[in-house]
């Protein structure tokens, strides 16, 4: 008998600090959604199978990456990469946290991608925390013209005013641990530049 009254109480505390931990991380999830988040930039990564990150000015193309870019769009297809990077800050006097996000692309109201971020997101008190969001799309869906200067324009500027024109923006879905399961947050973030 004494034995059971000694498990018994060791199951109380074992549910009651599980319970405890499970409260924490509802917590943490609620003050990420209060956090303030930005779009801080958008780096080109690539297009076409170009390495463009390097690229300041249209200039900085040299001819055999304008020959694979201006076959791609020939061939009526851009694929292109490039991250697309949240700023968030936390106001809260407690660490924000959440487990991974469910994120979309827009621009224009079009969604051109969506993706998941599968590891934990950590804002401490009174900071900023980036992450990127990384964008894969066909880059002619955006560009009526198909122009290669209005593309190459883009391409060297990725300035928050550029990022206006297009309308972009991001929304995540963040997500919290529940014991040991993953629970999608019941809103979206909507995030713009």
């Amino acid at each position: 008998m004494v034995i059971l009254k000694k498990l018994s109480f060791f199951v109380i505390i074992a549910l009651l600090l599980n319970s405890c931990d499970i409260l924490e991380q509802i917590n943490e999830a609620e003050r990420f959604a209060q956090c303030n988040f930005s779009i801080s930039g958008v780096q080109l990564l690539d297009i076409a199978g170009v390495d463009i990150s390097h690229i300041k000015s249209q200039s900085d193309i040299n001819v055999g990456e304008m020959l694979t870019i201006g076959g791609a769009l020939a061939n009526g297809k851009l694929p292109t990469t490039l991250n697309v990077n949240i700023n968030a800050y936390n106001p809260n006097t407690k660490n924000a946290a959440i487990s991974g996000i469910d994120w979309e692309v827009f621009m224009k109201e079009t969604k051109y991608a969506s993706g998941k971020i599968n590891k934990r997101i950590d804002i401490l008190p009174g900071q900023s925390a980036s992450f990127p969001l990384k964008v894969q799309f066909d880059l002619l869906n955006i560009f009526s013209s198909n122009s290669l200067n209005d593309i190459l324009a883009f391409i060297s500027d990725g300035s928050k005013e550029n990022l206006k024109k297009l309308d972009i923006k991001a929304r995540i879905k963040p997500w919290y641990k529940v014991g040991g399961q993953i629970k999608p947050a019941p809103a979206a973030i909507t995030i713009r530049p």
